[in-house]
């Protein structure tokens, strides 16, 4: 679950900004890069499996020729 910065941020008088707790930023850091790896490694297997199906696609072509004839 995302964390939502709007939810945790706070005016601060001093220096009139809005601003968010560090640990709270720290925290949506650390999981946007978590969730960048999983896709890393989500988009690494769909390479592999385009791959795999380009590959079986080939070997049915000459299959499929046949049949049409």
């Amino acid at each position: 679950m995302a964390i939502n910065l709007d939810k945790h941020k706070f005016f601060e008088y001093q220096s009139k900004q809005e601003v968010v707790p560090l640990k709270i930023a720290l925290q949506a850091i650390q999981e946007i890069q978590k969730n960048y790896e999983n896709f890393d490694n989500l988009e690494k297997k769909l390479n592999e499996s385009i791959t795999l199906l380009n590959s079986n696609m080939e070997g049915l072509n000459p299959l499929i020729k046949k049949i049409d004839d």
